[in-house]
């Protein structure tokens, strides 16, 4: 917008008056980051996922990981359901490759719907959460990262 931070300053603080193209350059900001904060998981998300099995050993997960350059997997049971998620830190911990998933503690994996906002994705994502599964109609569709919340800054400006 060419404004710098003092002069933003002023200008919410009733000090000095914006012009007319200055004032709609900052609705156009603010309009953008309202949108933003209400962008739906859908437009978020990585569909579909590769996962593991409880039932995997720690080595499995690792290569995984490693060939495709992810930081977590979902963790999957017999059934195929989702019930966590590994990180590359909590494989790390780990030095018996043989080591079974089911065995490493893992996290939680919070499921939110397609339709669910920005801001509460990155309000779980800031407390700590690896990422989030995304359901529709209580199927898993997709994933999000914080690198996926990266990404979608970088592509909509």
């Amino acid at each position: 917008m060419g404004v710098n931070a003092g002069t933003l300053s002023r200008y919410i603080a009733g000090e000095t008056e914006a012009g007319y193209e200055t004032l709609r350059q900052i609705w156009e900001v603010l309009d953008r980051w309202e949108g933003r904060e209400v962008q739906p998981a859908a437009e978020l998300m990585t569909e579909g996922f590769s996962s593991t099995s409880l039932s995997d050993p720690r080595e499995t997960a690792a290569d995984k990981m490693q060939r495709n350059n992810f930081s977590q997997l979902p963790v999957c049971n017999e059934n195929d359901d989702v019930v966590g998620i590994v990180t590359d830190a909590d494989l790390m911990r780990v030095h018996d490759d043989e080591k079974l998933i089911s065995e490493i503690q893992y996290h939680h994996l919070i499921e939110l719907t397609v339709d669910t906002s920005r801001r509460l994705v990155e309000e779980i994502l800031d407390h700590g959460h690896p990422a989030v599964l995304v359901v529709d109609d209580n199927t898993p569709v997709g994933i999000i990262t914080r690198a996926d919340l990266l990404k979608s800054y970088s592509a909509s400006g």
